[in-house]
């Protein structure tokens, strides 16, 4: 598989942003995997493996649910994606679900 293109990210970064002001929650992140060769061999970098991550942040864990599943019925979302993105993915992507720990300049749910 090869990289997204810039045009494609944009656009994917796009409806990002957009489902975060209709849901209500930020965007906080979008990352991308950099198309470069591993100047470090040390370090196990797989070059065949593209990835794009994106961090949001939600009031609680009922809003983030409540995200979950109108992004199963939203126009423009497929695969738990953007359909951009989607297009590119092998699979469905993978949601992970992390809270701030005591140290993080994150606030948390609780002191929303």
């Amino acid at each position: 598989m090869a990289p997204a293109d810039e045009g494609t990210l944009q656009a994917a970064v796009d409806a990002l942003q957009t489902a975060a002001g209709v849901g209500g929650y930020q965007l906080l992140a979008v990352l991308i995997s950099a198309d470069v060769p591993n100047a470090y061999p040390a370090l196990p970098v797989r070059d065949e493996a593209h990835a794009c991550v994106w961090l949001e942040a939600f009031v609680n864990l009922a809003a983030a649910e409540a995200e979950l599943v109108a992004r199963s019925r939203r126009a423009g979302w497929q695969a738990g994606a953007p359909v951009e993105l989607a297009r590119l993915l092998r699979a469905s992507a993978y949601v992970s679900r992390l809270s701030p720990t005591t140290q993080s300049l994150l606030p948390s749910p609780a002191d929303a």
